[in-house]
């Protein structure tokens, strides 16, 4: 079955249109076989939800119309005003009065038209509800889209809590001559909150916190193996080149995933005090330096000729001698027998009594003569002789070296020794330079070594030792680039140049140019329009030149801005409240300093609003209207002071309690004591009270004393009394009138 994308309205009433380019031209009868051919049921799929498609056996398409229905909420529209329906097979939207978009102001109707939702403004200083549920008024907030907001009711008591409206971008205080809160928007000014590392700024933006790139804010490196960066708002890690220095004699790995301080990335990395030699090798294995030990029992190139020895490995990087009866100690001597023991102890014992020299008799070991010429012959360490009918030598050239039989950078040189024997002696002859700069020809221990030179060292004038021998381009890009452009990068110890045009990472921003490869590992300049000089000022244009001239002129005067609190630019680079009244709300005007103020008797809630400078009773004033029993709201002088009607107290004024407002002034009420008329609000002063009436017929009085009545109320005096000597003595008041002779 076809399937209604969520909120794809119009491609859902299109769908017809959408088969018919699926089909190439062919649409679906409403209900029946196209003659469109198939093997799955995917392949007719028509998209809508109101029919479904099936392959037939036949291999041709068959559709069929769904009943009736409205589509689940999970493929309508939200708040649209509208219900998706299918209809005949056909999706229809219609009206839904139910559907209706909440724009979450108290102070909007939100109703459902033929043109969608709307959010009709409520009247100015109606009862509302604000976001945190207190009590408030509708008041006029140019800054809301639906140029009035439910400002919460306050009092200096409860501002603190009453005006929170939990929007850190915004400035809450009290208006306490209206009683209600104000929520002034800020602007261009960091929130609070900010989130260190991650290459963005909250700025506060007409009251809302909104996230702008900041590539000031780089995170902190993970390691000290590679340096952070922000790359327009995304942080980036780049790794250091391998081999860089780090920690305590470690190098950094180089890995762009993962870089991190290691011991090595090659064995010469490997801090050792001790160098390779035929026993020990270091090595780096998965950046950790380790040890490979030669096979315990291997013999080393460097032996004792005659010392029954033999020197070997020991397997664990040291040396060891084992018992070899086959390396006899030769001491030259006929008359003797050169021997090893089980245990590798040289020997020369005498052999007997055999002929020896030149005709000579062995005897004791020693070469018996008559003449020298029995003697055996004279050699470069000895000289033979024959004494006492003996031959005996005298040791020559003593710690001389041989001049024949000498192997050339051995690091041994035979020599002779005081008993004429001819030893081998460490000397430093390392191997024949194999002219490879990038190898050490040392001699370690008696033995000759060919080592390789460290990492990086220089060789041929321009070129690095990779560290194993050979003498390659580079071991890092920064040895191939070191502007550090990346035009030209290490790879397989290579300098391999980027191809022309490719963008290089050194850029300068906003200068209206790029910096791209020349395909040789340089760099060469084009222009970039779209690397514009953004100056950050919103009455300026960011431009480039054709010629990659970078220019910052004014923007058109009209332009929107919201800089210090302005909405629209002069075309001189600045930004202010308005130019002109269109620039205004309804029932305000552009002052000549570019300022917004609201007129006379339309709401306002502090002075700065208004052009006249003062606001009072919630409306802007010709006047401050502070004196008692002035108000500048009285319906039928709105805007204008005006003395507050007479026996009213809107704004509980009067200083004593009972008071009330005549006159633009706050005078007694009925009842209240008063010492004359002008006191009064009734401008009537009787018995000492404020009276209702002048009271002054006989037997009426103003006082309870008198009357029994509540004071202030004229009222008959009491029956049979006299108090103000109404009558004559004889008589008294009864009923209104002086009656009686008893009084």
């Amino acid at each position: 079955m076809g399937r209604l994308r969520h909120g794809l309205i119009g491609v859902a009433l299109g769908a017809g249109t959408a088969l018919a380019a699926a089909f190439g031209g062919c649409t679906l009868a409403r209900e029946g076989t196209l003659s469109q051919e198939c093997r799955t049921t995917a392949e007719c799929d028509d998209a809508s939800p109101c029919t479904e498609e099936s392959c037939s056996a036949a291999g041709t398409c068959d559709r069929t119309v769904l009943p009736d229905h409205v589509l689940p909420d999970a493929e309508q529209v939200p708040a649209d005003c509208k219900r998706l329906e299918c209809s005949a097979g056909e999706l229809v939207a219609t009206d839904d009065p139910l559907d209706l978009s909440d724009d979450a102001n108290d102070c909007t109707v939100d109703a459902c038209t033929a043109a969608g939702p709307v959010h009709t403004p409520k009247g100015v200083s109606e009862p509302c509800t604000d976001a945190q549920g207190d009590p408030g008024l509708c008041t006029a907030v140019p800054s809301d889209p639906a140029g009035v907001s439910c400002q919460a009711l306050c009092t200096a008591a409860t501002a603190q809590t009453a005006c929170d409206d939990q929007n850190d971008c915004t400035l809450d205080s009290c208006d306490l001559s209206g009683g209600v809160c104000i929520n002034a928007p800020q602007n261009d000014v960091p929130a609070p909150g900010q989130t260190a590392g991650d290459c963005q700024l909250s700025m506060c933006v007409n009251g809302a916190a909104t996230q702008v790139v900041d590539n000031s804010d780089a995170p902190a490196p993970p390691n000290e193996c590679a340096t952070t960066t922000c790359n327009e708002g995304t942080p980036s890690v780049v790794p250091d080149d391998p081999g860089t220095p780090c920690g305590q004699g470690q190098v950094c790995n180089g890995d762009p995933v993962t870089p991190a301080c290691s011991e090595c990335n090659l064995p010469s990395d490997c801090p050792s005090q001790l160098p390779d030699d035929e026993c020990r090798t270091l090595t780096c294995t998965s950046h950790v330096c380790g040890v490979s030990y030669t096979p315990v029992d291997t013999a080393l190139a460097l032996q004792v000729a005659g010392d029954c020895k033999r020197l070997v490995c020991d397997g664990a990087g040291g040396t060891k001698e084992n018992v070899d009866t086959a390396d006899l100690p030769v001491d030259g001597n006929e008359c003797t027998s050169d021997v090893c023991s089980a245990q590798g102890v040289a020997s020369n014992p005498p052999n007997g009594s055999g002929p020896c020299g030149n005709g000579g008799t062995c005897a004791n070991g020693v070469c018996g003569c008559t003449t020298e010429a029995q003697c055996p012959t004279d050699t470069f360490c000895r000289n033979y002789s024959c004494t006492a009918g003996s031959c005996a030598f005298v040791a020559t050239n003593v710690g001389v070296a041989l001049s024949a039989g000498q192997t050339a950078h051995d690091c041994q040189e035979l020599r002779c020794d005081a008993a004429g024997d001819v030893v081998s002696v460490v000397v430093d002859d390392p191997p024949a330079d194999d002219n490879n700069v990038c190898t050490l020809e040392l001699c370690a221990n008696g033995a000759p070594t060919v080592s390789n030179a460290p990492l990086d060292t220089t060789c041929e004038t321009t070129r690095f030792c990779d560290g194993a021998g050979s003498c390659v381009a580079c071991n890092a890009s920064t040895q191939c680039d070191p502007s550090g452009c990346g035009c030209s990068q290490c790879t397989a110890n290579a300098c391999v140049a980027a191809a022309s045009g490719t963008v290089a990472a050194c850029q300068v921003a906003g200068d209206c140019e790029s910096n791209q490869c020349d395909g040789s590992g340089g760099t060469t300049v084009v222009v970039n329009q779209q690397d514009v000089p953004v100056d950050n000022q919103q009455c300026t244009l960011d431009q480039c030149a054709a010629n990659g001239t970078p220019s910052n002129p004014a923007a058109p005067a009209g332009s929107a801005c919201n800089e210090n609190g302005g909405k629209v630019c002069d075309g001189a680079k600045h930004c202010y409240g308005c130019l002109s009244v269109a620039n205004c709300a309804l029932g305000q005007v552009c002052t000549g300093s570019h300022e917004c103020k609201t007129l006379d008797a339309w709401p306002c809630s502090g002075d700065l609003e208004c052009e006249s400078g003062f606001c009072a009773d919630g409306l802007c004033c010709n006047n401050a209207c502070t004196a008692l029993c002035k108000q500048c709201d009285y319906v039928l002088s709105l805007g204008t002071c005006a003395n507050v009607p007479t026996d009213q107290t809107p704004d509980a004024e009067c200083p004593n309690q009972g008071e009330s407002c005549k006159s633009g002034a706050c005078k007694k009420v009925n009842g209240q004591a008063c010492a004359g008329k002008a006191e009064c609000v009734s401008n009537e002063c009787v018995d000492g009270v404020c009276c209702n009436t002048a009271c002054g017929t006989a037997c009426w009085a103003c006082s309870q004393a008198k009357t029994g009545a509540a004071d202030g109320t004229c009222a008959l005096i009491t029956f049979d009394t006299d108090p103000n000597d109404d009558c004559s003595s004889t008589k008294c008041c009864q009923l209104g009138f002086c009656l009686g002779s008893n009084c």
